[in-house]
């Protein structure tokens, strides 16, 4: 069978020319097999944590975003540093025993967070790198650190099977209106945050990592780390909350539109009866002006 040829701009050099298909993760970070992809509302609309409907990817979870050189370069250099960090958190997630602590062998900082930058590209599209075009050499210099000005990348542990991805959106907290614009890709065992010069929307929920740019390429080590485990069964970004407090949310929303509808059809009847009053009221003074003139 004939590969795909698909062409357009690559997200990371922005040349255009052919496509290559980037995984999202990496194949060997869990995502060699076959994935489910529901989108838009129909993911909205499903109970929370579950997967039903929408279109299948046979060769596991990616797009055709990069040129074949960016495509090659990124995988030689960064992958490798990924996949490790992969494994020792899969690993914690089976485990669950004791306090969320991991310990990675062979910790190449740079490289982790060059990877999951160069993932946030195919992600979002072209458009990141046009908005921020540092990203560009610091991802095909391998050699070069420090994060690009305004980007900060944050990541927690993952529970459950459930991945959400969210090339940008806007995380809004309803009591203060504030408003954190985003990208998100959670994919077990890790979930990460790319955000845009703000604070991640729940602190407590990410760990900042952003200080993995300023280590070297060569810089290695064996690193003990501790991330917080969170739900991510919504299909909101950046929404950490649990199975039961999402169910008890929409059963409150479902009480708030109850009373709504009984008070605005409780309005509605006072208006009626107020017109209604209004009404005989103006045709008794009708009345009375016909019954004077006719006394005259």
């Amino acid at each position: 069978m004939a590969r795909k040829k698909v062409h357009g701009s690559c997200c990371i050099c922005l040349q255009d020319g052919e496509l290559t298909f980037e995984h999202v993760p990496p194949r060997a970070a869990f995502n060699s097999s076959r994935v489910q992809v529901v989108e838009g509302d129909d993911a909205i609309e499903l109970p929370p944590g579950e997967i039903s409907g929408g279109s299948y990817q046979q060769r596991g979870a990616g797009e055709y975003t990069l040129c074949a050189q960016c495509n090659n370069d990124t995988g030689a250099w960064y992958a490798t540093a990924f996949v490790q960090w992969c494994t020792v958190g899969g690993a914690t997630l089976k485990s669950l025993q004791g306090p969320p602590k991991f310990t990675v062998p062979n910790f190449y900082p740079l490289r982790i967070a060059k990877q999951i930058l160069a993932m946030f590209c195919s992600l979002r599209g072209p458009e990141l790198v046009q908005t921020y075009p540092e990203i560009k050499p610091f991802l095909l210099d391998k050699e070069r650190s420090g994060m690009p000005h305004g980007l900060r990348i944050f990541v927690h542990h993952a529970l459950g099977t459930v991945s959400r991805r969210f090339g940008f959106a806007l995380q809004i907290d309803f009591n203060t209106g504030a408003m954190t614009p985003m990208s998100e890709l959670v994919f077990p065992p890790f979930g990460y945050l790319l955000t845009y010069g703000e604070e991640p929307p729940e602190p407590r929920a990410v760990r900042e990592i952003t200080p993995f740019a300023g280590y070297r390429y060569g810089d290695c080590g064996e690193v003990e780390m501790t991330l917080p485990f969170v739900p991510t069964v919504s299909p909101f970004p950046g929404d950490y909350r649990t199975k039961e407090e999402l169910e008890a949310t929409a059963a409150e929303n479902l009480r708030w539109m109850a009373e709504h509808q009984r008070r605005q059809k409780a309005q509605s009847s006072h208006k009626h009866r107020r017109k209604t009053t209004d009404a005989k009221k103006k045709q008794q003074r009708q009345e009375q002006k016909r019954a004077r003139r006719k006394n005259r």
